[in-house]
């Protein structure tokens, strides 16, 4: 299984190519060697030390790299490589014609309350069995999660969510642009920069629910995040990216799922 790096502000952290790999080195422990092809993909803090050899090495072997700006923001250097797609033209004249995106923004609005409900029944269950009843509205998901994280600030579960959602956002965007679609056609978020990327990353997001919740409901996931601080540290960072990693073949399960349902409503529309 290939894995992703995670480099933060560690002044004594030094990384050399060494032909096809990185040769990692640190302080008191002994050196690590990481090949490029076992690397998924590779996240940058903004203060990390690194040199643009790196960068361009990383490239050169077809690893995207994941930039966290101090604002954690998510800035993403993708290789040149993209294929074509059908089903590219097919989304862009759904998104001209006002029926055919009318039932693109309801394809997307039961895509996220299926994924939702989904959650719901998970952490839960007895609203879920409620809800089923009376039926299901948006605010209802907003008062469970708040519920749910009520053991930290509304600001710093915001800031928590944020990050995850950066490295969710370049996974999605890896997946996009291997499927041959243009990841600036969005459906809802259609006037918006990756406007696609948000689209299938608000759909998914249960996911990155769901590992803030397990995260805030354990002592140890708590004593981790430190939410008394109120900064996510380069240390929450790196904890908050292993625990997303930890469950990346799931979650990469749940976006090409979500991309193969747009498939299947795309093979309607005409090129």
């Amino acid at each position: 299984m290939k894995k992703s790096l995670y480099l933060g502000y560690e002044p004594e952290l030094k990384i050399d190519i060494d032909g096809p790999s990185l040769l990692i080195r640190k302080s008191f422990y002994s050196p690590i060697r990481l090949p490029f092809r076992i690397l998924e993909r590779v996240y940058i803090r903004y203060d990390a030390n690194i040199g643009l050899d790196l960068l361009f090495a990383l490239l050169e072997n077809n690893i995207p790299v994941v930039f966290i700006s101090k604002e954690i923001c998510g800035y993403f250097v993708l290789p040149l490589r993209r294929s074509q797609s059908g089903f590219n033209e097919r989304l862009k004249n759904a998104l001209y014609f006002y029926e055919w995106r009318r039932q693109l923004v309801n394809w997307f609005v039961s895509s996220k309350r299926k994924n939702e409900l989904i959650f719901i029944r998970r952490y839960a269950p007895l609203l879920f069995d409620l809800l089923a009843k009376r039926g299901y509205k948006k605010e209802d998901f907003d008062t469970i999660i708040k519920s749910l994280t009520s053991s930290i600030s509304v600001e710093y579960y915001e800031k928590i969510l944020r990050y995850l959602y950066t490295i969710h956002s370049s996974l999605v965007l890896a997946k996009i642009m291997e499927y041959g679609l243009d990841p600036q056609m969005g459906i809802v978020n259609r006037m918006k920069e990756f406007g696609l990327v948000n689209d299938i990353s608000d759909i998914t997001m249960p996911d990155l629910l769901s590992i803030i919740v397990d995260i805030v409901q354990s002592p140890k996931g708590m004593d981790t995040i430190k939410p008394d601080i109120g900064v996510i540290t380069s240390g929450v960072m790196k904890y908050l990216t292993d625990k997303y990693e930890s469950r990346r073949e799931s979650i990469q399960f749940d976006i090409e799922s979500t991309l193969g349902s747009l498939f299947e409503f795309l093979r309607e529309i005409p090129q």
